[in-house]
């Protein structure tokens, strides 16, 4: 009886054994390791202008700086989205100086059409006859019947802007100055250029009357470009808005 038990109890001892051995007979294996290398990408644009000190020059050889009625004068400030940036939403800010005594010489063209004094049907006078209603409306604020005014002039006296890449998304006064901000449509990657516009020029009918009653003596337009990384946008105005604190506006 004693070697019967004595049997089983080895039989047990041996496969004890043999099960914990089993358990560490488990089959295993390593793979290489994968090592992901980041780095840090950033958005970088430049802005040039050639003619941003000579729109040409006078028959003693000095630069041009001023307008004359009727001539369209060079001015091409251009977006380049440089070869190490990411893809991104380009945006600038088109600043006019002097902006409200430039709007009283605009509405004095304005009155002098409708007095008969230049002809009404000049493009200027004819964009303010389609907007007279509400530059007359009592219950228009000031700076209301201003953004007007003001987005009047960037379509009459700004060559070559090209709404079907370039769109106004706000507009704002800061005392003298109106700023009209502007985003490109589509994103821009690495190595693309667009120019925002091509010109500037005086409508022919703004004669040295037009002038008479203000304070204008200086006109500057400033352009300004700024971008912000595409990725995780949907469109140019959700980028515009998150873009918006460095102007400190509201983007409409």
């Amino acid at each position: 009886m004693k070697k019967k038990v004595f049997a089983i109890s080895f039989f047990i001892g041996v496969f004890a054994l043999i099960l914990s051995v089993g358990s560490l007979a488990f089959f295993t294996d390593k793979t290489e390791e994968v090592k992901n290398t980041f780095t840090v990408g950033k958005v970088d644009i430049d802005l040039t202008e050639p003619e941003k000190d000579n729109w040409g020059v006078n028959a003693d050889g000095t630069a041009k700086t001023s307008l004359m009625p009727g001539i369209v004068y060079a001015k091409t400030p251009t977006v380049t989205v440089k070869d190490d940036s990411e893809t991104a939403y380009v945006y600038a800010a088109i600043e006019l100086q002097d902006a409200r005594e430039f709007t009283k010489a605009v509405l004095n063209a304005y009155n002098e059409a409708r007095d008969g004094k230049i002809p009404q049907d000049s493009p200027i006078v004819v964009k303010f006859a389609s907007i007279s209603n509400q530059l007359n409306d009592e219950n228009v604020s000031v700076n209301d019947k201003l953004k007007l005014i003001l987005k009047t002039i960037l379509d009459e006296f700004v060559v070559g802007f090209d709404d079907s890449k370039w769109e106004m998304i706000n507009f704002g006064i800061n005392g003298d100055t109106g700023t009209f901000i502007i985003a490109h449509k589509n994103t821009m990657k690495a190595g693309d250029t667009e120019k925002i516009f091509t010109g500037i020029t005086m409508p022919e009918v703004f004669t040295s009357g037009v002038f008479k009653d203000t304070n204008f003596e200086l006109g500057k337009i400033k352009v300004t470009g700024a971008a912000i990384q595409a990725e995780g946008f949907a469109n140019y105005i959700e980028a515009g808005n998150a873009l918006a604190e460095e102007w400190g506006i509201e983007i409409n």
